[in-house]
């Protein structure tokens, strides 16, 4: 092969090189488009999640309350049956 030939053949393989090149290249910046695209999806969903969480927390910090809060008074009320029936047998004389 000639000189010439050896050049223009270089030449060829050089520019195909570089066109698969700039296709890889923007197939990775699709590619890096799309990842990014999906991270901030994934943020808005955790920042969701979190959001939902601390709601629940909230809530079930509320609800123990108010279990405490029932236990009291079933506590109590029990107390109040018993001592009331304590009373009525003294006042019978039983």
């Amino acid at each position: 092969m000639t000189l010439a030939r050896q050049l223009i053949a270089e030449r060829r393989a050089r520019l195909s090189v570089e066109r698969l090149l700039i296709l890889k290249q923007a197939e990775l910046s699709l590619a890096n488009q799309k990842l990014g695209l999906r991270a901030e999806a994934l943020s808005v969903e955790i920042d969701t999640v979190r959001s939902q969480n601390e709601r629940v927390i909230s809530d079930l910090g509320a609800a123990t309350h108010q279990v405490q809060i029932a236990e009291q008074r079933l506590f109590l009320a029990l107390e109040t049956q018993k001592m009331a029936l304590l009373f009525l047998t003294h006042l019978r004389g039983y």
